[in-house]
């Protein structure tokens, strides 16, 4: 794993693709490891990331991610609402 530091918190992770290691990414305090595994959601992106061809994938996590639609929520014509 790969990390990256954002001043003084880890800004992401850089990880080689597992089912395990998908699965401890996408848990939390509110949604266990095994609530995720059993989530077909995951399975379908998890089975899309296993690569028959053998191309090793990588996923990265950002800890303190902005999502694009949320920014376009909260701005009307670049003025802040």
């Amino acid at each position: 794993m790969t990390s990256a530091l954002d001043g003084d918190r880890k800004a992401y992770d850089l990880d080689a693709f597992s089912r395990d290691a998908l699965h401890a990414a996408l848990s939390n305090d509110r949604c266990k490891v095994t609530e995720v595994a059993a989530a077909k959601r995951v399975a379908y992106l998890a089975e899309y990331l296993e690569s028959p061809q053998g191309i090793e994938a990588t996923f990265v996590v950002e800890h303190n991610y902005t999502d694009g639609d949320y920014l376009d929520d909260r701005t009307l014509n670049g003025i802040s609402i």
